[in-house]
């Protein structure tokens, strides 16, 4: 993994906890998802999956994520990344 240039020393830790919790739900393994460039794309992801996406990370994170973010999710680390601000990770 490259280094980090954000402000979360937890980072891999954390990409490492996102991408079990795609890939479960998924049904896919944390390295295809972690792998995947466009993961709507690449895993026909619609709307209500990044929903339930949603709810799975705020349940984990005890963060807030808004509907609004769903056009933020490419990859993997567009979900970090949406995860990290909501939860003062980047701070």
């Amino acid at each position: 993994m490259e280094k980090s240039t954000l402000a979360d020393p937890r980072e891999a830790e954390h990409l490492t906890e996102i991408a079990d919790i795609v890939a479960d739900l998924l049904s896919t393994t944390p390295e295809r998802a972690a792998a995947a460039e466009d993961l709507l794309a690449d895993f026909g992801i619609d709307s209500l999956v990044l929903i339930e996406l949603f709810i799975r990370l705020e349940r984990r994170y005890a963060v807030s994520i808004s509907e609004d973010n769903i056009t933020a999710v490419t990859s993997l680390r567009s979900v970090y990344e949406i995860v990290a601000e909501r939860a003062g990770w980047l701070a």
